[in-house]
């Protein structure tokens, strides 16, 4: 099954009429009827009835209606999903820092960050302790922090 051919068949079926649903998907009303025609001889079923004023859409025609547009929409979003991990890592990281040993590179390491890794935000939190930076860790509310070394056995690893 050709998702132009269900694409174009959904749209003949929410505008019962091939000519609307060709100009709503910017194609020649022979191409979408021509999808219509591949889609039908693929699944071995007639799913429209033409008419003078129209179409009509046949019982297989309305369930493949009913169940094509999430069909569609899945696909739309895997090939998002495909595209977002391609594009590299993306997301949110979250960066503890206490303010007084850090602030002088947290904000430019985490441009820097962003900058490497598009669709990467990094949000930092300041707490006024090196202790509050271990605990948000260990909570994980925290992916990362600034540490002076050594930290001592808290469960951390390079």
């Amino acid at each position: 099954m050709d998702i132009r051919c269900l694409r174009s068949f959904l749209a003949v079926a929410e505008e019962l009429n091939v000519t609307r649903a060709a100009g709503r998907l910017h194609l020649t009303q022979q191409a979408v009827s021509a999808h219509v025609q591949q889609l039908e001889r693929a699944l071995r079923v007639a799913l429209l009835v033409r008419t003078s004023r129209g179409v009509l859409l046949t019982a297989a025609g309305r369930e493949l209606a009913s169940g094509g547009q999430e069909v569609v929409s899945g696909l739309a979003e895997l090939a998002q999903r495909g595209r977002a991990v391609a594009a590299g890592p993306g997301g949110q990281g979250r960066l503890a820092c206490c303010p007084y040993a850090t602030d002088l590179f947290a904000v430019e390491v985490a441009d820097a960050m962003e900058a490497a890794f598009p669709g990467l935000e990094v949000a930092l939190t300041s707490v006024p302790s090196p202790k509050q930076e271990l605990e948000k860790l260990a909570e994980g509310r925290a992916d990362a922090a600034f540490m002076w070394l050594p930290v001592g056995d808290v469960g951390l690893h390079r």
